[in-house]
């Protein structure tokens, strides 16, 4: 193991000084979490109403609809 990752840190990773991290945010809290990223992404004009409805399309988007 101890092999292993010094492997992925020497040839794999990019010497860079941030890392991304993920967080899950259950299913119940979605929605909230959804409805707020979508406002400020078209208050910044990062995205449109098209791009919205087509997200929330995607079956397995992880974008759960209000009635979800």
């Amino acid at each position: 193991m101890l092999q292993f990752g010094a492997w992925v840190a020497d040839e794999v990773l990019a010497p860079v000084p941030h890392r991304q991290h993920a967080f899950t945010v259950p299913k119940i809290l979605r929605v909230y979490f959804r409805d707020r990223v979508f406002q400020v992404l078209l208050r910044e004009r990062r995205i449109d109403e098209t791009l919205i409805r087509t997200l929330l399309g995607w079956r397995h988007s992880g974008l759960l609809r209000s009635a979800e």
